[in-house]
């Protein structure tokens, strides 16, 4: 081989490594983040949890785990608080042992009656959530709930998740609950909803809102509404997770085995609580220190 095709080949080889070299570098640059970026990023992790445990009325910090399948849910839900404190409750800010047991879309005939046997058993009030279309199929469940001291209240007419529906859907599936609880409620108790699957928009608080309706949210979620729930997963997560003033999240109907395994629960709930000094309340009651 001659002197210049050396060279030439020389030179090709130098380039084309320079070429590789340089390629890959800026493949590693796109993949490389900084410390400042990381740091970054950490501070915005830290600022969203601080939001979480500094904001008034919201869940207490022991209920907050970045590993819980309902955090994507307390992240929306805390800027809705944030925006409509007065309006959207997630919890009642105070120091004394009181706290609310609630219980979404019943009624039935069967988990729901369980549940009532239980909390007569134990003289404790709590709230339901009934969906219309089941008020409709139970009622007499309904005028037990009312005769026992439970607060009932809307939690729409048949469950569609209110983050889909036009604000017109949205009404039309409130005042139908609404006007069937009226054979129920007295026309003077105030109007408390909760949405199914716990979220709303703004423009659907600000109707709720014009119609004098409390949105309520809730602080402590059982998770029972899971697959993988079992009674002892239920109450383990909402006695660790107890503070005053809170707002328990369960279910009495539909889903998983009719939600029996909440009312399994249930004893070992009440139990605990009252042994760690607790006593209950209806939703009503608790945010109105009554």
């Amino acid at each position: 081989m001659n002197i210049k095709k050396y060279i030439i080949i020389v030179v090709v080889i130098f380039f084309f490594s320079l070429g590789f070299t340089l390629g890959l570098k800026q493949q590693l640059n796109k993949e490389y983040i900084s410390p400042e970026e990381k740091q970054l990023e950490k501070n915005y992790q830290l600022q969203v949890r601080n939001d979480f445990m500094n904001s008034k009325n919201v869940y207490d910090s022991k209920t907050n785990s970045t590993n819980s399948p309902d955090q994507e849910y307390y992240e929306k839900a805390v800027k809705l608080h944030n925006q409509y404190p007065d309006t959207f409750i997630m919890k009642h800010q105070i120091h004394d042992k009181r706290i609310a047991l609630t219980f979404d879309d019943g009624p039935d005939a069967k988990t729901t009656i369980k549940i009532l046997d239980i909390l007569k058993q134990y003289n404790i009030p709590a709230t339901f959530f009934v969906l219309g279309e089941n008020v409709k199929s139970y009622p007499a469940v309904v005028k037990r709930m009312i005769a026992e001291g439970h607060q009932v209240a809307n939690h729409s007419w048949s469950h569609l998740r209110p983050t889909d529906l036009s604000l017109e859907d949205f009404i039309a599936e409130i005042e139908p609950a609404e006007k069937i609880l009226q054979n129920y409620n007295s026309s003077s108790e105030p109007l408390y909803y909760r949405p199914p699957y716990g979220l709303v928009t703004p423009t659907q608080i600000e109707a709720m809102k014009e119609k004098g309706y409390k949105i309520i949210s809730w602080s402590i979620d059982s998770l029972d509404w899971t697959e993988e729930t079992e009674p002892e997963k239920i109450r383990d997560k909402v006695i660790s997770s107890a503070h005053p003033g809170a707002i328990v999240l369960m279910h009495c109907a539909g889903g998983n085995n009719n939600r029996i395994d909440t009312a399994i629960a249930l004893p070992d709930i009440i139990e605990s609580l009252k042994r760690q000094g607790y006593e209950f309340a209806t939703v009503h009651d608790l945010i109105n220190d009554k």
